[in-house]
């Protein structure tokens, strides 16, 4: 089996691919709309007492687990590339990472935090209701859920099937799903988690980058 065969079969061998050029930190992707998922992250966990427990899913290179931290939550970051894992714990020793299976629960009880944070993730699992599911099994009642994932809106969507259809939807690129505002309501909603905040990120609002979205778990 050649090594493409490999890691097609495996996705978390897969996804370790990506973070095998990890070593230089400094070399890594820096997203412009970072600072500004920061400030909107701050401000929609404001009403969270210093001391909660918050989750990054899908924590990647942890510069998400580090800022939850410095708000004073108690952060764990958890991803399904044990590459990503080890870097994390080499660069951010006194915080806490855990390595998923897609297909297993995480190691944490049910009901354990009072925040999840997951950003640009969504777009990219198979198993939609199987990540929502495993959102609201986390998150205690009343809890809030943040995520990001790239906006579809409807003159975004004109706009990209007139001019960009191939590069958006890419075969090769790693996004699966492309989700709309009735997609993310409907999947969410299922799992007792239910929006309460609609925002965006990057461009401006009909263009934007991203959603920006607040949930709230229900009992």
């Amino acid at each position: 089996m050649s090594d493409r065969d490999f890691l097609m079969r495996n996705p978390r061998s897969f996804h370790d691919q990506g973070w095998r050029h990890t070593d230089d930190r400094s070399a890594l992707y820096e997203d412009p709309t970072t600072p500004e998922r920061q400030e909107k992250l701050r401000r929609y966990l404001s009403s969270l007492p210093p001391g909660s427990k918050v989750l990054d899913y899908g924590c990647g290179r942890a510069e998400f687990t580090e800022f939850l931290a410095s708000l004073g939550f108690r952060t764990v970051g958890v991803d399904l590339s044990q590459e990503a894992i080890d870097m994390n714990r080499r660069d951010f020793p006194g915080l806490e990472f855990a390595q998923v299976n897609a297909d297993q629960p995480a190691p944490y009880e049910d009901g354990f935090f009072d925040g999840i944070w997951s950003s640009e993730v969504i777009e990219h699992v198979y198993d939609v209701n199987g990540i929502f599911a495993e959102f609201s099994r986390l998150l205690r009642v009343g809890g809030k859920l943040i995520v990001t994932t790239p906006y579809h809106g409807w003159l975004k969507n004109i706009l990209v099937i007139t001019f960009g259809f191939e590069r958006h939807f890419n075969v090769e690129w790693q996004h699966i799903r492309f989700w709309t505002k009735r997609s993310l309501t409907k999947v969410a909603s299922s799992h007792r988690l239910k929006p309460i905040v609609w925002d965006t990120v990057g461009r401006f609002r009909w263009l934007a980058k991203s959603f920006f979205v607040v949930f709230e778990r229900f009992p």
